[in-house]
């Protein structure tokens, strides 16, 4: 974002990452699931933050 008003500039992921990113949706996850998982959601392994998404919903 950049300006007054707000204006997109370029998006830090590419639109299949943000895609996988929304399936996901860790912030709607239980607070104790995200505070055990804070390493995956800061970091960058997607595939990984995936597979605990699915495995323990």
């Amino acid at each position: 974002m950049a300006g007054n008003p707000a204006k997109v500039v370029k998006m830090r992921f590419d639109g299949k990452i943000i895609e996988r990113l929304l399936k996901i949706s860790w912030w709607n996850w239980p607070i104790e699931k995200i505070n055990q998982n804070l390493s995956l959601i800061s970091g960058t392994d997607i595939d990984q933050l995936e597979e605990i998404s699915y495995a323990e919903s």
